[in-house]
């Protein structure tokens, strides 16, 4: 059996180019995910390296982007592996190459149907590690931006106005988000807001009363706002031995 592929970066062009042709990316919750975070990453939206693979190429069936050198430490602490699969034996193959998955260290697993946990707790089987528990995987409320910025031009009264979030906001947003706090967190935010689509309602003294800022592939976080899609996060914690 042939291993797994990573994409060069024209591979990785050619694969958003008609990614959005051949799949809904309404369908499962990672799907958009990996659709907007390879177009911002060709982009230049996103630094340091992600690294793209697929179970084989060009006709894939399973897609994993992780987190690589140099990449913002708030984003390696909240993913290491997302995943896209349309079937069971894709998934596997990704998740059971070690070039790509590294069975011995602890990592993340961002925006996991619930439908492949039974493929993942055979993999952690196979692989002598533990499964995920309750304790140990999180319900995310997420929403996918899909081309419109949440909102309208229209404020409901006018005494307000709508606008971007600027920079010196991001202290606000780390202050009442409920993942803010920290100062790498901070920093994070404030990449946000430079460099992605925010939306915020403004009172009369152009203080903001609720915002929305997109993160690299285009969910909102950093909201006031309601969400939409559940998605599961997976933490694998294993011992050192």
């Amino acid at each position: 059996m042939m291993s797994c592929q990573r994409l060069s970066s024209r591979a990785l062009q050619e694969l958003v180019d008609t990614f959005r042709l051949r799949r809904n990316l309404a369908v499962g919750p990672s799907t958009a995910k990996i659709f907007y975070t390879a177009r911002n990453y060709l982009a230049g939206k996103i630094p340091g390296e992600l690294v793209f693979a697929v179970d084989k190429w060009p006709d894939f069936s399973a897609v994993m982007c992780a987190v690589g050198e140099g990449t913002y430490q708030y984003l390696q602490d909240i993913e290491t592996y997302t995943f896209y699969w349309e079937n069971n034996q894709g998934l596997l193959r990704l998740l059971r190459d070690a070039k790509f998955v590294d069975w011995d260290e602890t990592f993340t697993i961002a925006g996991f149907s619930e439908r492949g946990l039974p493929l993942l707790n055979q993999v952690c089987h196979d692989m002598n590690k533990p499964p995920p528990t309750n304790d140990t995987m999180t319900h995310c409320n997420t929403a996918f931006f899909t081309g419109q910025i949440i909102g309208n031009d229209s404020p409901p009264s006018p005494l307000l106005t709508i606008g971007p979030l600027e920079v010196q906001h991001a202290e606000l947003v780390n202050r009442v988000w409920r993942w803010g706090g920290q100062s790498k967190v901070l920093e994070f935010l404030q990449y946000l807001i430079r460099t992605f689509p925010s939306r915020c309602l403004y009172d009369e003294n152009d203080q903001p009363l609720s915002f929305s800022v997109a993160q690299p592939w285009a969910i909102y976080g950093a909201s006031l706002l309601g969400v939409a899609i559940i998605l599961i996060r997976v933490n694998l914690k294993f011992s050192s031995d």
